[in-house]
C-alpha cells in the first residue's frame, strides 16, 4: 500500500501514524505497519481537511491531527469487530 491524500469525509480508513501529537517524546508511536483508524468530524467550519477532521487509533488515547498520518483507502463499510 502506498500513500494517499487526506481524507475528505469522515469513516474509516487506513493508515500509518507518521508523527504523533501529544505522546510522550521517550516512546516511539510511530506505526510500523498500515492499521484501520477512525476519523471523525472535529469542527464543520473548517476550511481544510486538517481543521476539520481529527483521527481516533486503536491503541492510542489522545486523538490524532489528519495532518499525522500517512493515508491508504478509505474502508467501505465499518470493519467487523
Amino acid at each position: 500500500m502506498t500513500g494517499g491524500e487526506l481524507p475528505d469525509e469522515p469513516g474509516y480508513y487506513w493508515a500509518k501514524l507518521i508523527k504523533p501529537s501529544g505522546m510522550p517524546k521517550q516512546d516511539d508511536w510511530r506505526s510500523i505497519d498500515w492499521e484501520i483508524v477512525h476519523v471523525v468530524m472535529n469542527d464543520a467550519r473548517g476550511q481544510s481537511p486538517s481543521e476539520r477532521f481529527a483521527v481516533f487509533i486503536p491503541g492510542v488515547a489522545p486523538m490524532q491531527q489528519i495532518d499525522d498520518l500517512e493515508w491508504g483507502p478509505r474502508i467501505a463499510e465499518h470493519p467487523p469487530s
